[in-house]
């Protein structure tokens, strides 16, 4: 795929966001623990985007399928992030 490549139902290259998610996924081991629930669900969301993106669904069960994996990834980002930020070690090492 050169770098002029989309996916056909968006702007997004296939290839970055592999290669994206398996940064994620190999960056995950060298960061605090705190962070790996955070990096996973980014993690489960590029894959699952990027699935779809490589296979659209081409039903209504299977869209609903996909956004239902996407609003649980989104809910456990979400989550990840908010159990973060209600940490003060977590505040007091961002200096926020």
């Amino acid at each position: 795929m050169n770098d002029e490549a989309v996916n056909p139902g968006g702007s997004l290259k296939e290839d970055e966001l592999r290669s994206t998610v398996t940064v994620l996924r190999n960056l995950r081991p060298k960061l605090d623990t705190r962070v790996w629930s955070y990096v996973d669900a980014l993690v489960t969301i590029g894959e699952t985007a990027r699935a779809q993106a490589l296979n659209p669904s081409r039903s209504g069960a299977g869209l609903n399928e996909f956004l239902q994996k996407m609003n649980r990834s989104g809910a456990a980002l979400r989550e990840a992030k908010q159990s973060l930020m209600s940490d003060p070690q977590v505040i007091e090492d961002l200096g926020l």
